[in-house]
C-alpha cells in the first residue's frame, strides 16, 4: 500500500482548479482533511504516489473526475440510525406536523445527502405509520450527489445489516424478501420517495415542511455550512424542522439566528420567525 501523501496549498489549489474548470465541480466547500482523505484514497486506487502527478491524471483522464466526486459521498448509513432522534421525532414533532396539514394536502421533507435511501424510506415508514387513515399524503425528495448511491436507493433493496433497526412487526408490511441476502422496500412506499442526482449546494427546493440533514455538514467548510444554513432557512417553511446529525452543531454559525432548538441534544431545530439571512 502506498504511503498517504500531504499535498501543499498549490497541489490542492490545482486539483480544484482542474475539477471546475473540466467538469464545473467546485471542492471550495468541502474541508481540505476531508477532500485530501479522498484524494489519497483515489491515488491508492490508481497507483499514483504524488499530488502534481493526480493532477494530471485528473485532466487527462475523463473519467477520474467524476470518480473522485463520488468518492466525496459518505454511504455509511441504516435505517433508523440513532434511534432516539427518530423516536423523539415520532413522538413529539410528527403528530403536530400532521395535525397543521389539511385534508387532501401533502407533508413535503427533503432527505440532503440521503446516501443509499435507508434514511428516507425511514422516514416513509414512520410517516406511513402515523397518518394512518387521515386523508393527507406525504412526499420525500432526497438527493444525494453519488450516482451509484442514487441508483442503490432507487431499487430499495437492501441486505439484512442495514435493517436492524425495522421493528419486526413492520417487515412484512414494508419489505419484500428477495432471498437470504436481500430485502426489498415495498411499491407502497417507494412510490412517496423521489431521488435525485445534486449536491446539497446546488440543489432548488422550498416551501418544506422537514428537512433531514444528517452527518453530512462536517464535511463542509465553515464558510459553506453558513450558506447552507442559510439555503434550509429557505427552503423550509414557516413552521418547518430541521435535523442534523449527532456529530454537528450550529454553534458558532448563522444557524443559531435561523433556527432554534428543540431538543439540543436530538439536534432538532424549528425555523426562526424572522428571515435573517
Amino acid at each position: 500500500m502506498l504511503a498517504n501523501v500531504t499535498f501543499s496549498e498549490k497541489e490542492i489549489s490545482l486539483i480544484r482548479n482542474i475539477m471546475k474548470d473540466n467538469v464545473g465541480i467546485d471542492l471550495s466547500d468541502f474541508k481540505i482533511p476531508f477532500i485530501s482523505r479522498r484524494i489519497n484514497a483515489r491515488m491508492q486506487l490508481k497507483g499514483v504516489r504524488e499530488g502534481s502527478e493526480y493532477a494530471r491524471l485528473l485532466d487527462e483522464d475523463p473519467l477520474e473526475p467524476l470518480n473522485l466526486y463520488n468518492s466525496l459521498s459518505i454511504n455509511v448509513t441504516k435505517c433508523f440510525r440513532d434511534p432516539n432522534v427518530w423516536e423523539t421525532f415520532r413522538a413529539n414533532i410528527l403528530p403536530s406536523m400532521i395535525q397543521k396539514i389539511g385534508v387532501n394536502e401533502t407533508i413535503r421533507v427533503w432527505s440532503a445527502g440521503c446516501a443509499t435511501g435507508q434514511e428516507p424510506y425511514s422516514l416513509a415508514i414512520m410517516l406511513n405509520e402515523a397518518i394512518g387513515a387521515k386523508k393527507i399524503h406525504f412526499k420525500i425528495t432526497s438527493t444525494d450527489m453519488n450516482r451509484v448511491s442514487i441508483s442503490i436507493a432507487e431499487t430499495g433493496k437492501y441486505d439484512p445489516k442495514s435493517l436492524s433497526n425495522i421493528p419486526t412487526e413492520l417487515f412484512p408490511k414494508y419489505f419484500q424478501k428477495l432471498d437470504d441476502e436481500l430485502y426489498q422496500v415495498r411499491d407502497v412506499i417507494k412510490q412517496n420517495v423521489d431521488f435525485i442526482v445534486g449536491d446539497v449546494s446546488s440543489v432548488d427546493i422550498d416551501s418544506m415542511d422537514l428537512i433531514m440533514c444528517r452527518n453530512l455538514l462536517i464535511y463542509y467548510s465553515r464558510d459553506a455550512q453558513e450558506l447552507l444554513f442559510k439555503k434550509f432557512h429557505k427552503s423550509l417553511k414557516q413552521d418547518g424542522h430541521l435535523i442534523l446529525g449527532m456529530d454537528e452543531s450550529m454553534l458558532g454559525t448563522i444557524g443559531t439566528s435561523l433556527f432554534l432548538p428543540l431538543y439540543p441534544r436530538e439536534r432538532i431545530y424549528t425555523k426562526a420567525k424572522e428571515d435573517l439571512s
